[in-house]
């Protein structure tokens, strides 16, 4: 399995455990319930790139769709295909179908949309050293710093760390780097250095050279291309 597949098969994986499998294409926020992003685009509906979306006149909404996910007529497909029922239109796997398959990379395509969902989705960090495994995520740093704890054996104790010299060694062992060649987006606090901004979840998938598939997910594998 390459490691964009193994990306692919991750971020799913994280994004089914969360359980929120509706989402909406204008800035991919997920929801548990239909009702909940039914809520959401109402709220939104005269927003510039929301509008359309709560529209009840069927043609209305597919074309307002087709609009919000950059879709545009071929030779192939003259109007966007959605499913029947207008809930299903919203599910992250059609969500995600839909924009991915206008672009020439799939894979990598998903990869950016799976990120987007789940940084849209409060899914902010990820452990660099079993994220692949356990396919966890945390919203706020002292979660993170529990999970450390939790496992409490070296490579976990250097990223719990609040120091460069104590921190980065056990990062570039977990994330397979030799080096760090590029520092991720933000900066550090004035007087204070924090690991926090290394362990973005958008940084550390795009950064990380190794990823195993987990077990659980292995058989998604075929589902994502």
């Amino acid at each position: 399995m390459s490691s964009n597949k193994r990306k692919a098969v991750i971020l799913e994986g994280m994004l089914k455990q969360a359980d929120k499998s509706y989402v909406c294409p204008a800035c991919f926020k997920s929801y548990s319930r239909m009702s909940d992003l039914r809520n959401h685009l109402k709220q939104l509906k005269d927003a510039e790139n929301h509008r359309g979306l709560s529209e009840m006149e069927e043609s209305e909404f597919r074309r307002s769709y087709a609009k919000i996910i950059g879709w545009k007529p071929t030779d192939k497909e003259a109007e966007l295909e959605l499913p029947r029922e207008r809930f299903a239109a919203f599910t992250r796997d059609v969500v995600v179908e839909k924009i991915a398959s206008r672009t020439k990379d799939l894979l990598q395509s998903k990869i950016q949309i799976y990120l987007q969902i789940a940084l849209s989705s409060g899914m902010a960090h990820v452990c660099p050293e079993c994220v692949d495994q356990d396919l966890r995520y945390f919203n706020k740093m002292v979660d993170f710093d529990a999970h450390c704890w939790e496992r409490n054996d070296q490579t976990h104790m250097g990223l719990l760390s609040k120091t460069p010299a104590d921190f980065l060694p056990a990062y570039l062992q977990a994330m397979g780097l030799p080096h760090i060649e590029e520092l991720p987006p933000g900066s550090d606090k004035p007087g204070r250095w924090t690991n926090e901004r290394y362990l973005k979840t958008d940084y550390v998938f795009q950064t990380k050279k190794r990823f195993v598939a987990p077990e659980t997910a292995a058989a998604q594998e075929q589902a994502i291309i």
